[in-house]
């Protein structure tokens, strides 16, 4: 039974929070789009949206993800973003302006934002809502309902569940896009120090230096913490990692059919935003890296970042009795 006046407090703390990140963080960002657009975002620090390469790597493959997902399911699709955010999944991965989405964020900064690149970029079918999935309500039934770096947040796992239950179509699927911190490991931690230092000696490519002067073993220890708390990213809220990955993802696998999954990342996600030098080097250097990582993620010498579900609701799940539909159109 969720206890909802407690869920009302959660979540109003969790607008707060999202409200000032987005007020300080983002309140001057001038584009969205991942790719064909070379404005840098002097602001972002270590962020990898500072530069285009590192936004096509770390967010430009959960878009190819989804495109190639949803190609062959139809077009004019209704979908459901949860955790929309400032817009930056629904708005690049709608470009054409083909499919028709509710998008749902319990920030009012993040909406307004949303709504700002929506008018800039003319895409009219994606309308942004400022809505919990707890408080949302619709007449729809979508043929997807997506959740990209969101489901983490959640407090109750079941209002997900239920809420989806209740929305999608019969034949609808699910996109889970999320991350694993909590599987960054010492090799993890040994390669993004051992990078830093290499950048060290040389000349046009260097890193961000770290905030603290420690010894190696102690920054070892520091670079774990850090990354798994993900203490240096200011986008931060009061419910981040509410749950680990390998408790959403036996979640998600106990209620619904897994019809994709395939693991994401491992340290370059936020590595690159904070590299410095001079175009076209520094590129040069980011690809090398990236392959870097492909190698040991393949090789699985350093664990992954993140991950991608794609599911479908088990039939015998499905809207049981027809009491979820009553609850839905009252």
């Amino acid at each position: 039974m969720v206890n909802l006046k407690k869920s009302s407090k959660n979540l109003k703390k969790e607008a707060d929070d999202f409200n000032s990140i987005y007020k300080k963080r983002f309140h001057n960002l001038k584009s969205i789009l991942i790719n064909k657009d070379k404005r840098v975002e002097d602001y972002f620090i270590k962020n990898p949206w500072r530069y285009e390469f590192s936004r096509n790597y770390a967010f430009g493959g959960i878009i190819r993800d989804f495109k190639q997902f949803k190609k062959n399911r139809g077009s004019s699709l209704h979908i459901l973003d949860v955790g929309c955010g400032n817009g930056w999944f629904s708005l690049n991965a709608n470009g054409d302006n083909r499919d028709y989405w509710d998008c749902i964020d319990i920030s009012k900064e993040a909406i307004k934002t949303a709504n700002k690149f929506k008018k800039e970029l003319k895409i009219t079918k994606n309308e942004y809502h400022l809505k919990s999935l707890e408080d949302f309500s619709s007449n729809e039934e979508y043929d997807i309902v997506s959740c990209v770096h969101t489901l983490h947040h959640f407090t109750d796992l079941d209002v997900f569940y239920k809420k989806v239950r209740m929305y999608l179509k019969k034949e609808g699927m699910i996109f889970i896009q999320d991350v694993s911190p909590e599987q960054f490991s010492e090799t993890n931690a040994g390669f993004v120090l051992l990078i830093k230092e290499i950048l060290k000696l040389t000349d046009n490519i260097r890193f961000v230096p770290d905030s603290k002067a420690l010894g190696l073993s102690a920054r070892l220890q520091h670079t774990i913490y850090e990354w798994r708390n993900e203490t240096d990213n200011l986008a931060q809220s009061h419910h981040d990692h509410w749950h680990s990955s390998k408790r959403i993802l036996a979640f998600l696998r106990k209620r619904f059919i897994e019809v994709f999954y395939k693991e994401t990342g491992g340290m370059m996600m936020r590595l690159l935003g904070g590299l410095r030098g001079e175009m076209p080097r520094l590129e040069r250097m980011a690809q090398q890296l990236i392959a870097l990582e492909k190698l040991l993620l393949d090789r699985k010498i350093i664990k992954p970042y993140g991950y991608t579900f794609i599911g479908k609701i088990k039939i015998n799940h499905f809207r049981g009795d027809g009491h979820d539909r009553i609850q839905k159109n009252k």
